[in-house]
């Protein structure tokens, strides 16, 4: 069975929730990124010969994915990492430090661990080649926001 774009939309929609919800969850992270690496690949297919304005006019597939990460680093992260070239970021689970602000913004139980280790909580990064450490959670929400943003202003 195939499913529409804006029903594919709203899976992205869901995978990405779902991992958020379940901050710690590698499982989770991975199936919402490889769900959101797909999504470019659906739109270009349904508008490339319909609506080429709703793809930047883009000639193929590789143009179009090149001019969403151009206009989202986060997407360019996301997307590399899904691609598994050797120096591709990669998902890891580290613990790190956390501030009293974003403490306090933490489920009751991961704020009371957080008290034992001195503010420290487990989280999933994405480890990008330059040895940069980022929280796979705010990429993703980064780029969810982009797309819904995309889909709004391109009538997706």
């Amino acid at each position: 069975m195939s499913i529409g774009l804006k029903a594919y939309f709203a899976l992205v929609l869901d995978e990405a929730d779902a991992s958020l919800h379940a901050p710690l969850s590698t499982r989770r992270a991975i199936s919402a990124a490889a769900i959101l690496n797909v999504l470019p690949d659906r739109v270009f297919e349904t508008y490339r010969l319909t609506d080429p304005y709703k793809v930047w006019h883009a000639q193929d597939l590789p143009e179009y994915r090149a001019r969403l990460e151009a206009e989202c680093e986060d997407l360019a992260i996301l997307h590399a990492m899904c691609r598994f070239d050797a120096d591709a970021p990669k998902l890891e689970r580290k613990i790190i430090a956390v501030g009293d602000e974003e403490a306090k913004k933490l489920a009751l139980g991961d704020f009371m661990i957080s008290l034992y280790n001195g503010l420290s909580v487990h989280a999933i990064l994405v480890h990008t080649h330059d040895n940069t450490d980022l929280r796979f959670d705010a990429l993703m929400h980064r780029a969810i926001a982009w797309w819904k943003t995309e889909f709004e202003k391109r009538e997706l």
